[in-house]
C-alpha cells in the first residue's frame, strides 16, 4: 500500500470508529430517555409508542454529535473498548449462524469483555502514531 492509500484507510477506520461508538451513546441514551419517560407516562417508556420511534432519533444524534465531538483526534482507550465491545458483539451473534443460537447469550457474555480487553490492546501496537 501506498502511503495515501493507508493513510485513507486510517482515517475511514476512525471514522467508522467513531460512528460506531456514537450510535452506542445514542443507544444507551434512549434507554435512559425511555426509562424516565416511563415515569412520566407508560405511553413514554419502553411499552409505549415513544420506544418505536426514540430510536430513530437518539442513536443518529448520538453518530452526528460524537463524530463532531471527537473530529481530527483519534480515539482514547474508552472509545476503543465500547468499539472492542461492540465487536465482541457482533462475534456473539454471529453463532446464531452457527446453528448455536441457545448459546449466544454465553458466547455474549465471553465476546464483549475479551473484545473490550483485547481491542484496545491490538490497536495500541497496529495505529500509526505521528512523528513529532
Amino acid at each position: 500500500m501506498t502511503e495515501s492509500k493507508l493513510s485513507c484507510f486510517w482515517r475511514s477506520y476512525d471514522f467508522l470508529e467513531r460512528a460506531v461508538v456514537g450510535g452506542a451513546l445514542g443507544w444507551a441514551l434512549t434507554i435512559a430517555l425511555l426509562l424516565l419517560g416511563g415515569l412520566v407516562s407508560p405511553a413514554a417508556g419502553f411499552n409505549g409508542a415513544a420506544a418505536d420511534y426514540a430510536w430513530f432519533a437518539t442513536i443518529p444524534l448520538g453518530v452526528i454529535v460524537w463524530c463532531k465531538i471527537r473530529a481530527n483526534r483519534p480515539a482514547g482507550w474508552i472509545s476503543r473498548a465500547v468499539f472492542g465491545g461492540i465487536i465482541g458483539l457482533c462475534l456473539g451473534v454471529s453463532t446464531i449462524f452457527f446453528q448455536a443460537g441457545d448459546l449466544m447469550m454465553g458466547t455474549c457474555l465471553v465476546t464483549i469483555p475479551l473484545g473490550m480487553a483485547f481491542w484496545p490492546l491490538v490497536m495500541r501496537f497496529v495505529y500509526p502514531r505521528s512523528k513529532g
